[in-house]
This record gives structure tokens, sequence and C-alpha cells, in this order.
């Protein structure tokens, strides 16, 4: 608000006063509308890497690659998706898991309106949101995966312990499905010397090694048809 009047949108105004001795001058205001950047916080929990002795995940990145800290999980992709079909895609980024479920504030450009929210990574099940969700310029929306399997689309996660959810394991090669190509994979790397160690999709417990109790998590989600339930 400005000599009475208010004003919201960019540009150059001019304002005439009359001062007590009754001379008129001219004051001019230029105004400049920032537009704030949007932000996400997404909380999650990664049914391979739960461990159910600490109630949190395991710190999968820091075993896998000896970088980071002892609480980093893995690098998660974050997609935003237009509410409408064909749902294209708006923004995408990364944020570090921590063993709590937890990620940092993704900065965004601006949003205003309702999208969908994606996560996805290594060796897990893309999952969205159960519906699309409310952004606006400035404002940080906040999505929990963890609380109930009715967070994700059709449910699509697992119960990992009593009322604690988690997105699903065992889509070593990223396609959709847990199926024969993922146990492909996995036993390639449990064969190799070379792959055996490090950071691999194939670690599905994220222990930083390739080895059978991977191959448990593939085969229980192998049998029971896990794939990707997307919009």
């Amino acid at each position: 608000t400005w000599n009475g009047h208010e004003f919201t949108a960019a540009g150059s105004y001019t304002a005439h006063l009359t001062n007590a001795a009754g001379c008129d001058s001219a004051v001019a205001m230029t105004l400049t509308v920032n537009v704030c950047n949007s932000f996400v916080e997404v909380r999650l929990n990664i049914q391979g890497y739960y461990d159910t002795t600490s109630n949190s995940m395991v710190a999968a990145w820091y075993n896998q690659t000896g970088t980071g800290s002892a609480t980093d999980v893995d690098s998660v992709t974050v997609e935003i998706r237009e509410a409408a079909s064909p749902h294209a895609l708006v923004a995408t980024a990364k944020g570090m898991l921590q063993t709590d479920g937890t990620m940092d504030s993704i900065s965004l450009a601006p949003l205003s309106g309702n999208y969908y929210i994606v996560v996805k990574a290594k060796g897990a099940i893309e999952t969205w949101s159960a519906d699309s969700v409310s952004f606006t310029s400035g404002g940080t929306t906040v999505y929990d995966f963890r609380n109930a399997a009715n967070t994700a689309f059709e449910d699509n996660q697992a119960e990992v312990e009593p009322g604690v959810f988690a997105i699903y394991s065992g889509d070593i090669n990223g396609d959709g499905n847990v199926d024969p190509s993922d146990y492909t994979d996995w036993e390639t790397d449990y064969l190799s010397i070379d792959n055996y160690y490090g950071y691999r999709a194939s670690d599905l417990n994220g222990d930083g090694n390739v080895d059978p109790t991977d191959y448990a998590t593939w085969e229980l989600n192998y049998g029971n048809l896990v794939s990707a339930y997307i919009y």
C-alpha cells in the first residue's frame, strides 16, 4: 500500500501530493514484485533398508560408499508432476534421505496449485503420492509416506513394523517391476568379485555387500507380485 492505494503489479507509479503551502509535487515509485520459490519436504522409508531393531533405516549410502554422514541412507529423486493427465513432469530434484526417514527441504521453482509427488530410489519401486497435494509460491509442502499405506497411490507400500510403512525394495533394474530380470542383476553382482561390494542397487539391505540377504528381499516381493502403480 502506497499513498492510500494498493499495488500488486510491478511497474513505475507516480503520485501527486499537495503540501501545507498548497504546492503540488510528484513522487515516483518503482515497484518490483519478487516471486518466491516453493519448497517440498518428503519423508519416507525404504523397505530393504529398514531395521526393526533400531526402528530406523541403515545408513546404506555410508555403508556402500564409505563417504558422507553415518546417517546418510541414499540419494532420492523427487519429481513433481501435474495433477491433470498425462501428469507432465514439472520439476525434479534430489535429496539425501536420512536414517529417520527425513530429507532436507528441497527448493523448487515457484509453484501454485496441486501436484503429485513421485519418489524414486535405487533398488526400490517408484512410488506416487496417493493424491495431488497443494503447493504455494514461497510455501513449504510436507508429505510423509511413512505413517500409512494409503499415503501412496494404490496403497503401494510395505508395512515394515506395526504402523510404519516403506516403499518396496527389489526393483534392481528400475523397470517398475520386481521380476526375474532383477534376480539376474542380483546374481551377476553376487557372483562377481568386482561387483560384490560398493554402491549397488542389488545391495537391497544396504549393508555394503551383495549377498543372500538381498536375495531374500527380492524373493519376498517377487512372490507378492510387487510393481509400480503410476497414474
